[in-house]
């Protein structure tokens, strides 16, 4: 696999917005009783099955996305477990509805990740990344005491780096990638934090010596 990256200026200003733990937040912000817990959804203890997604409260103790409910349980002894049948299709599309809705208010271009993300262009809406990152913290504050639920806004010149930016700091964060740090922030981050690189090729990349993306980068036949 030849790895290129390139970081040429250019005029395009790209965001991406996720709701933090989209069904766990969804469902403490419909159930009372659960706000403030660290909460999983989706876990089945009989089947045991790993999560579908976990509060923000509970990833605190490092609880993660599709880990078993036994080795979840360790690190936090006091996770509650909710079923993702709590959730009506309703209840998570008026979320993920408003979630678009103030998206749009600041672009109409948007591009949906399933229920809880969006990828919006800016180019044209904003002058600068200065102005970028305002309208992302816009859209932050308005998430979160309108509707009840947190997100992470990243905002960078391409769309990758946009997605690194978002899940760079979690929860209820705004990360600007832009042509002056790029390399500070990229390049330390371990090779899986791409969303195209899964556990098997993490794996193979890491036996050959390749744990960051910096080094990936600066591999010409990895």
């Amino acid at each position: 696999m030849v790895f290129v990256m390139k970081a040429e200026k250019c005029p395009r200003i790209l965001s991406h917005a996720d709701i933090n733990g989209a069904y766990a937040s969804i469902t403490c912000l419909e159930d009372r009783s659960l706000r403030g817990k660290r909460v999983a959804i989706g876990g089945d203890p009989k089947s045991r099955h790993g999560m579908l997604a976990a509060s923000p409260e509970a990833k605190k103790l490092g609880v993660k996305t599709g880990q078993p409910l036994w080795e979840a349980r360790q690190r936090c002894p006091d996770l509650v477990i909710a079923s993702i049948h709590v959730l009506g299709r309703k209840t998570i599309r008026r979320v993920s509805d408003d979630f678009v809705e103030m998206c749009y208010a600041i672009t109409p271009q948007l591009a949906l990740e399933g229920d809880d993300g969006v990828y919006l262009d800016l180019t044209g809406c904003v002058r600068d990344f200065e102005e970028a990152e305002a309208k992302a913290h816009e859209l932050r504050l308005r998430m979160q005491y309108e509707i009840g639920v947190t997100i992470s806004v990243g905002v960078s010149f391409n769309r990758n780096f946009a997605k690194l930016a978002s899940d760079y700091q979690k929860p209820n964060q705004c990360t600007v990638i832009n042509h002056d740090n790029w390399k500070d922030i990229v390049w330390p981050l371990p090779v899986s934090d791409f969303y195209w690189i899964g556990p098997a090729t993490t794996c193979k990349l890491n036996r050959m010596g390749i744990t960051t993306i910096g080094q990936l980068a600066a591999t010409p036949n990895a």
